[in-house]
């Protein structure tokens, strides 16, 4: 299956190139939107004319390409659109990490994500389908910087203020931290380290969503 991956950044797109092409196989196109994290926020505030306008002319350019689906490998990205109306639009599979929160079913859910509009569609998207959970959201686009620095996950655990989410959100009592970023991954197994709490990479969730669509149409093809 060739997939398009639709990031942020260059950085985390190829994030998500790297996932799919070692884990499952695919044959990924990279189509990020945006320089630079500041850049991506910017576009995400930005009008709806203007955002549709552009992830359209992405996603049109994606099909002419071959691809079968895309894949949007950004939360806050996934917030700031209907990808629901863009996928009937363009006639591809459009999968976003945010039905993985849909199936959460804590009472206390802690959020660690890059910016407020990723951790509004999140929240938005928990209560929606589980009206009795109560969300703690934490954000810093420090943290996505110092990713795309390259900065070792050791330094952004203790340098940007990342450790102490940690201590947020075992003091509130939180039962899960949903990783809700793409970029959060590359120090995903340090910061799991430094807690018992579960925290939750909707990796898994695009992985398994993509191996069904392909064994789909395998099927599909044999027929």
């Amino acid at each position: 299956m060739k997939l398009a991956i639709l990031g942020g950044t260059k950085i985390d797109t190829m994030m998500g190139c790297h996932l799919f092409e070692t884990q499952l196989s695919c044959q990924t196109s990279a189509f990020p939107v945006s320089h630079s994290p500041q850049e991506q926020t910017r576009f995400q505030t930005s009008s709806l004319e203007v955002k549709q306008n552009t992830i359209l002319n992405l996603l049109f350019q994606a099909k002419e390409e071959g691809c079968q689906a895309v894949v949007v490998y950004c939360n806050s990205l996934s917030a700031s659109l209907s990808f629901a109306r863009l996928e009937k639009e363009v006639q591809l599979p459009i999968i976003t990490p945010f039905a993985a929160y849909q199936k959460l079913k804590n009472r206390k859910i802690g959020i660690l994500a890059a910016n407020a509009q990723g951790a509004a569609g999140i929240e938005k998207e928990i209560i929606q389908h589980n009206p009795n959970a109560t969300v703690y959201s934490m954000t810093n686009l420090d943290w996505v910087e110092a990713v795309e620095a390259k900065k070792s996950p050791e330094w952004i655990l203790h340098y940007t203020g990342l450790l102490a989410s940690i201590d947020f959100f075992e003091q509130v009592d939180v039962e899960c931290i949903l990783i809700g970023c793409t970029h959060f991954p590359y120090f995903l197994s340090v910061y799991q380290a430094n807690t018992t709490l579960l925290c939750i990479n909707p990796d898994d969730y695009l992985l398994e969503k993509i191996r069904t669509l392909s064994f789909k149409g395998e099927k599909g093809e044999r027929r």
